[in-house]
């Protein structure tokens, strides 16, 4: 029997749940996918899973979610490298298609969720030859497929953090320019990607300014600002580092006088390290983090973020209305686009007042 749509989830739940013997050859698995697929109703004692665990295609996060809360269950997870097959596989019933344990492939949170059109085919115990077929195959994959060790955990969240934050965006009709204000709508989208929030509170001094124009005039690379850090006890080089991480985008917002709250642009940290200064005026370290002016953030797909009026409006109010302790994060660690929008009270839909002029480039 074909199946299509939301078809295939339903098939592929059926199969699970009335399974006394469970054996899923998927290669991907996004988050959610032990919830929408009902793995703790299959009553099954023994699950054995074989993914493509180390590309970056596979949540970890999901994995381990899965045999944490199959823990009354025997569930055995093995990793294969280029595996891209989807069999679902029980005693009695198979599903084999193109419909990976995940929203893009089965469109549980929704067919808005899914850009990808699937297909896959059903077969029970009536076709003997070819549930004798589909059982060796997985069984010589299983034995080719190897134990998933914390090495391979420790590179598959590298991986997984890395191609989520430049995914093609979740919508049907992409077009070439997409405003701020629209796409955050959809939260979840917005998920894992490689864009923080920072409220910047002073500029570069003398000594930060002096080591930018060295740097500037010894790379050529003039259009390159920075943001400064001291060195100290509270704040070491692996922490200025983690919380301005390389290839990542900054929508930057000051705090001038009488706590006004302004967009002052988007700044990309580029992948050229960082550089220290020493001050010998104030006898001190200091860190800088290199950034460039970004007029846009460009996805995978091709599309255009273009950070219009109407969001860096909604921006301000947020941070406008933060209680002190938040405005502090804000500060010193930034905060994460998904979350910043997870926070966003009502309220913050209404106009801000008149914003002042923001000054120069080159400040934290």
């Amino acid at each position: 029997m074909l199946l299509a749509g939301r078809g295939i989830l339903g098939e592929i739940r059926d199969l699970i749940e009335h399974a006394s013997r469970l054996d899923l050859a998927v290669a991907y698995w996004g988050e959610g996918a032990c919830r929408a697929l009902r793995l703790e109703k299959c009553k099954a004692k023994n699950i054995r899973i074989v993914c493509d665990f180390r590309s970056g295609a596979t949540n970890p996060g999901e994995i381990a979610m899965i045999q944490r809360r199959l823990k009354n269950k025997h569930v055995v997870v093995k990793q294969m490298d280029r595996l891209h097959a989807k069999v679902y596989l029980s005693e009695r019933r198979c599903v084999v298609g193109s419909a990976n344990a995940s929203t893009d492939g089965l469109g549980w949170e929704g067919p808005r969720t899914s850009n990808l059109i699937e297909a896959c085919y059903s077969f029970d115990q009536r076709q003997k030859q070819e549930m004798r077929e589909a059982r060796t195959w997985f069984e010589r994959t299983w034995r080719r497929a190897s134990k998933i060790t914390p090495t391979d955990v420790s590179a598959a969240r590298r991986r997984f953090n890395e191609r989520q934050k430049r995914r093609p965006l979740n919508r049907r009709n992409p077009t070439s320019m997409l405003s701020l204000s629209e796409w955050m709508k959809d939260i979840n989208d917005v998920k894992r990607r490689n864009i923080l929030v920072f409220l910047m509170t002073r500029q570069l001094d003398k000594a930060e300014r002096a080591a930018l124009k060295q740097y500037q005039q010894a790379t050529g690379q003039r259009y390159i600002t920075a943001y400064g850090d001291e060195l100290s006890r509270n704040r070491s080089l692996t922490t200025i580092l983690r919380d301005y991480p390389e290839d990542h985008y900054i929508l930057e917002f000051w705090k001038g006088r009488k706590n006004r709250i302004y967009y002052d642009g988007a700044f990309y940290i580029p992948k050229t390290g960082s550089n220290f200064y020493r001050s010998k005026k104030h006898n001190r370290n200091g860190v800088l983090v290199f950034v460039q002016e970004a007029k846009r953030i460009d996805f995978i797909d091709g599309t255009r973020l273009r950070i219009d009026r109407k969001a860096t409006q909604l921006f301000e109010n947020t941070i406008r209305a933060m209680k002190p302790g938040q405005i502090s994060r804000m500060v010193e660690e930034g905060a994460d686009l998904y979350h910043f929008l997870k926070i966003m009270p009502s309220r913050a839909s209404q106009t801000p007042s008149v914003a002042p002029k923001p000054p120069n480039k080159g400040y934290i």
